[in-house]
């Protein structure tokens, strides 16, 4: 595990207060950056949800996170992301005219440090699907703490304890569907904590019959990191990393490189930032976090207003952003070119 000792410039950054905070630009660009891995993504083996694979045997088979190029591009130059990253749905028929085939079948959360925002970052992607036309569910894994449905101010009569002993019986599974107002579904954590011990094959299944439900999965993970959190990010197609500028929060999350880089098989990997202030240096922030930043989220009083009645927000500069950041990239919204197909794509931050 890496710990500060291992990094000491990791710890000095983290707890440095010299780190400017006038500017709201969050990154600075790098334009010289270069693939390691001219690979590409298309060539990457499929994932089934079902397959067991032991790391420790398959190491030769493991690649390592793809990484992505940022830099501010008009809209119109901006192409559209490569089979992999954004994977494409080829085989099956959207549901709505604007549903693009990048949206993932399962799209995971994870968060190294409790109140950085991971749920409500879920809820506002699944409120935003919803209002298009995508049927999307939120599972809540976190067995012990698990907040989706009492941020949503809902008492669920059934949760995934109920799903996971009903999972042979189609209409027993699908009557654990609880459908918000919002037009999204959740599975909620179990009512009392540690009341549910989740095994490997019963999580798989779950996921399973999630994605024959759903177009899109959004899985909500656990501070802790254990086998159950590590089998339920290698379902996902794709995985965020929610984040803020506390050096406690930047700090857990570096330590977990050799956990998450350890997947397999691999989703693709991207930083979230919430609630920013500080400009970070590309050097410091390529030495700390190693995966490509996705989007960052302003402080946002309309989320703090929405979350207390049980909403979600659906104006703001925060639900703004992550609504430009799904019409982009989940649904091509304002796209005009073709796709290229490499490993490597550019795109603007939001």
């Amino acid at each position: 595990m890496i710990t500060p000792m291992d990094e000491p410039d990791f710890e000095a950054y983290v707890l440095s207060s010299s780190t400017s905070r006038e500017s709201s630009l969050l990154f600075e660009e790098d334009e010289n950056m270069e693939p390691d891995d001219p690979v590409p993504l298309s060539q990457r083996a499929q994932k089934v949800v079902s397959e067991e694979v032991n790391p420790q045997n398959e190491e030769h088979g493991r690649e390592e996170s793809p990484r992505f190029i940022f830099e501010h591009e008009p809209v119109s130059s901006v192409s559209m992301p490569p089979s992999g990253l954004w994977n494409q749905k080829e085989s099956e028929t959207p549901v709505s005219a604007e549903l693009a085939r990048y949206a993932p079948s399962v799209f995971a959360a994870y968060a190294a440090k409790g109140g950085v925002g991971t749920t409500t970052f879920l809820l506002h992607l699944a409120e935003k699907l919803a209002r298009e036309g995508g049927r999307v569910c939120i599972l809540d894994l976190d067995l012990m703490h698990g907040s989706v449905a009492s941020t949503l101010q809902l008492q669920p009569n059934k949760t995934i304890a109920d799903l996971v002993r009903r999972i042979e019986d189609v209409k027993a599974s699908q009557a654990c569907l609880l459908e918000t107002r919002m037009g999204f579904f959740i599975v909620a954590a179990p009512a009392q904590a540690g009341t549910l011990v989740l095994e490997r094959e019963q999580l798989i299944a779950v996921v399973r019959f999630l994605k024959s439900e759903m177009d899109t999965v959004l899985i909500d993970t656990p501070v802790h990191f254990d086998t159950i959190t590590k089998l339920a990010l290698e379902q996902a197609e794709q995985l965020c990393l929610i984040t803020t500028d506390e050096p406690a929060s930047i700090r857990n999350l570096g330590r977990m490189k050799p956990f998450l880089s350890a997947l397999y098989p691999s989703p693709d990997i991207a930083v979230v930032w919430n609630r920013m202030r500080e400009k970070i240096p590309k050097d410091r922030l390529r030495e700390l976090l190693p995966w490509p930043n996705a989007l960052d989220l302003p402080e946002d009083e309309a989320v703090g207003e929405a979350v207390r009645r049980g909403e979600c927000a659906t104006k703001g500069p925060y639900a703004a952003r992550i609504h430009a950041f799904v019409d982009r990239y989940w649904f091509g919204k304002g796209i005009h070119e073709e796709p290229r197909w490499n490993r490597f794509f550019r795109f603007k931050r939001f």
